[in-house]
């Protein structure tokens, strides 16, 4: 399973990227939307975690992008530090399941559950 983080600063990003190697998975990671929008069309990722406050864009406008990008189903999970009434918003609007947010700091094991159960 392919696996695509899309997070800054660097030093989270890689530290996510190692704890869900662990789990034998190939990880991509992008520290903002224009690298990541060339990673989803390049590798076609089966899962995205995705921080919505990004340099560069816009997660939330990433979000709907994404969704276009790969020629498959494609789960995406979004991290955030943001205020749980600004992300609430964007779960309704786009019909999220609350399951598919994590606010920050993740739960890395809790995330690596839910990308299992898929």
């Amino acid at each position: 399973m392919k696996i695509l983080i899309v997070e800054d600063p660097p030093t989270v990003a890689n530290f996510s990227a190692l704890e869900i190697k662990k789990e034998n998975y190939e990880v991509f990671v992008a520290y903002d939307s224009v690298q990541a929008t060339m990673l989803i069309k390049k590798e076609q990722p089966d899962v995205v975690l995705l921080d919505v406050n990004l340099p560069g864009g816009s997660g939330f406008l990433l979000y709907d992008r994404a969704k276009f990008l790969v020629h498959k189903p494609l789960k995406i999970f979004i991290m955030t530090a943001l205020e749980p009434e600004k992300v609430e918003k964007f779960i309704l609007e786009k019909n999220i399941d609350r399951d598919s947010v994590f606010y920050k700091p993740v739960d890395i094991k809790k995330l690596l559950n839910k990308i299992k159960e898929g």
